[in-house]
């Protein structure tokens, strides 16, 4: 498994989760992005004008 960082100029504000069943298996996210398919934990992020704060 390869693992990559995103360039410092597409940095974003996001949290992401550890979801473990009974049997201790992982949750995981499968996402298509532009040429490839990655599997991802499963999370948020924050857009630009955002609040982080839930009203």
């Amino acid at each position: 498994m390869e693992f990559r960082r995103r360039p410092a100029e597409t940095t974003s504000l996001g949290t992401r989760a550890v979801v473990l069943d009974e049997e201790d298996r992982v949750l995981l996210c499968r996402c298509a992005l532009p040429g490839e398919v990655v599997c991802v934990a499963p999370g948020g992020g924050v857009e630009e004008g955002e609040s982080m704060h839930r009203r």
